[in-house]
């Protein structure tokens, strides 16, 4: 069973539109504390893949498109979550931290990296 889902570019705005308006909500950008995200900021759809732990199966490639976001729930506490993509990729594999919000970002020569998004930068 793939876990991972792809939240439709136009829901993110709504919702954080919605919060906005509640009393008690946290900001737009807030992460829900045990879920993994990668957004694709590359500006190119991407060929993405992840497993949960060292030894784990990894799942299906997902076509993560162009401004979407990659997120998976967390099953335990102790859980590691790897990631992977495809070229053009830079060729490494990415433990991710949960509740952390990653973003993927295209460089001058084309190559994408990923990047952990620090919500206190300006």
């Amino acid at each position: 069973m793939n876990s991972a889902r792809r939240i439709a570019p136009g829901l993110g705005l709504a919702l954080a539109v919605a919060a906005v308006g509640m009393p008690g909500i946290a900001q737009p950008q807030a992460v829900v504390v045990g879920d993994y995200f990668v957004k694709n900021n590359s500006g190119s759809a991407l060929r993405c893949t992840f497993r949960r732990g060292r030894e784990g199966e990894w799942q299906p490639y997902v076509t993560l498109p162009p401004a979407e976001e990659f997120a998976v729930r967390q099953f335990d506490d102790n859980e590691r979550l790897y990631f992977f993509c495809s070229a053009p990729m830079r060729r490494a594999v990415f433990r991710l931290q949960a509740g952390e919000r990653y973003s993927l970002l295209a460089r001058e020569d084309g190559e994408v990296r990923l990047f952990r998004i620090d919500p206190g930068a300006e």
